[in-house]
């Protein structure tokens, strides 16, 4: 995946509109079928 573009869909476990840093732990994305893991946290 490269960055700066688009996802299909991003996995979080709360309300990023709530709490901005929850998009500081976003569990993974999805891209044209693909999931990509987030193995950092």
């Amino acid at each position: 995946m490269e960055a700066g573009k688009f996802a299909d869909l991003v996995a979080i476990a709360a309300d990023p509109l709530a709490d901005i840093t929850e998009l500081e732990r976003v569990k993974f994305v999805m891209k044209g079928g693909h999931v990509f893991k987030n193995e950092l946290k």
